[in-house]
């Protein structure tokens, strides 16, 4: 399994900007960006990309057999495309933006999307508007010290909202090799009532999962100075209404997890994997874990942290999840015929036709691909996008 240094994560949050608001400091051609500040997330958005008037994306095939639906991402702002991918709404930002989507509120279509806030040290706002961006809801900070993460904003079946939350709390770092009154940078699991951001339940990472299972190893002095986030949750999806499928990247492990009684059901990959797994199937550093069927899990397996590269290219793996025989085997997996491969954010998602999506994150790309996994549509983008999303409707 994989190692991380903390060059590597200097250079891959430097680049990246903790967009989450939750990672150490970086550099950005020779830029020092401080940790999540909002400061540093515009600095890292307006360098993402020099653009003059409306932001377009480069559709580089377009083929008649890629799905309806408009496309949504972000890029110096929201960004809404025809389905051929011309731009065809845009709400202009100063600050970042990330994980604009349409999605289903009470009935009603809507937009939703996560924003840096201003002097904001960690964590951000997520917002709820209609298709006109008249904001309907907003949430900040639920509870103290907890702010929507720009890794997760998901409506969920029953009109709640799925958030990640990254929190720092004292901890005691010497199992990593850290001091007794460290920083731990939490990761939670955040279920909120959206009209009144009340929190009806929540997970903690580290009440669960160890923070020797983490393959972040960074030097004694800089784990002391930055503190350590050891989990990194990326993605949430709900199983139902008490299990949650969660990704948490610097363990390289997914979980499923029971909201209601916080017990951990398994883990799939990692140091404590309670599903044998073949090297086809294993994955790292992954994003956008999905149940696509009650046997059939789906993911963004980004494979490189930007130091360490397991394989060659990104890829999205659909496996096969055999619960109880404790058996994970590979159904089949996509790669962009340009081996892509990115060290941080993506995402993926089905299509009503049988297409796959695919969001290429920290390389500004994006994909869809047909159940044959040929390439039916591509475009490159002005700016990395942490998401992005065709939806029909």
């Amino acid at each position: 399994m994989p190692t991380m240094d903390r060059r590597a994560l200097l250079r891959n949050m430097g680049r990246f900007a903790v967009v989450a608001g939750v990672g150490a400091a970086g550099t950005t051609a020779g830029t020092t960006v401080g940790r999540g500040s909002a400061e540093g997330l515009r600095q890292r958005h307006e360098r993402s990309a020099t653009i003059v008037g409306t932001p377009q994306m480069t559709v580089l095939t377009d083929l008649p057999s890629a799905a309806p639906g408009n496309i949504y991402y972000t890029s110096q702002g929201l960004i809404v495309a025809d389905r051929h991918g011309t731009t065809t709404q845009h709400r202009p930002a100063t600050y970042m933006n990330a994980d604009f989507r349409m999605q289903n509120y009470q009935g009603n279509k809507v937009l939703t999307w996560w924003e840096v806030v201003p002097d904001q040290r960690i964590g951000g706002r997520a917002n709820v508007s209609d298709m006109s961006f008249d904001i309907k809801h907003s949430v900040d900070e639920v509870s103290p010290g907890w702010r929507p993460d720009l890794h997760e904003f998901l409506i969920s079946p029953w009109n709640t909202g799925l958030h990640c939350v990254y929190q720092p709390i004292p901890y005691d770092l010497r199992p990593v090799g850290g001091e007794q009154d460290g920083v731990l940078y939490d990761s939670l699991v955040v279920e909120v009532d959206l009209a009144s951001q009340q929190v009806l339940r929540s997970w903690r990472a580290s009440d669960h999962i160890p923070i020797t299972d983490s393959y972040w190893s960074p030097e004694p002095n800089e784990l002391n100075d930055f503190g350590f986030d050891y989990f990194h949750i990326n993605s949430i999806f709900p199983v139902d209404r008490d299990h949650m499928l969660i990704s948490a990247r610097h363990t390289c492990a997914v979980y499923k997890i029971n909201l209601r009684t916080g017990r951990v059901v398994w883990q799939m990959g990692g140091k404590r994997s309670d599903f044998g797994i073949d090297r086809d199937v294993s994955f790292t550093w992954q994003h956008d874990a999905q149940m696509v069927s009650p046997h059939t899990m789906r993911l963004f397996d980004n494979a490189s942290n930007g130091e360490t590269v397991d394989r060659p290219s990104s890829r999205v793996i659909w496996l096969h999840v055999d619960e109880r025989k404790g058996r994970v085997s590979l159904k089949r997996e996509v790669v962009h015929p340009e081996g892509i491969s990115s060290f941080a954010a993506g995402n993926c998602h089905g299509l009503p036709n049988g297409n796959t999506f695919v969001g290429w994150g920290i390389e500004p790309r994006m994909s869809e691909f047909d159940p044959a996994g040929n390439l039916v549509f591509d475009a490159k983008l002005p700016a990395f996008s942490y998401r992005s999303y065709r939806i029909a409707g």
